[in-house]
């Protein structure tokens, strides 16, 4: 399980992944330390980028909601 996270327009995300696939993106209060990050956890991070500047309004993400 890889965790990272984005500081969005909205407040921090918090992201999870495992399996190269999106596990959970929730609101948090705070970040932790992250590692070196999977290009997976980059795509999402640059696909949320184009979200919150108005240019992607459809996302091509890998998900499996727990």
């Amino acid at each position: 399980m890889e965790k990272s996270y984005y500081k969005s327009p909205i407040g921090i995300l918090e992201i999870i992944c495992e399996n190269s696939k999106l596990v959970s993106l929730k609101l948090v209060d705070y970040c932790e330390k992250s590692n070196i990050e999977a290009d997976f956890i980059k795509d999402i991070k640059k696909q949320l980028d184009e979200y919150f500047s108005g240019k992607r309004k459809v996302f091509d993400i890998k998900i499996n909601p727990t």
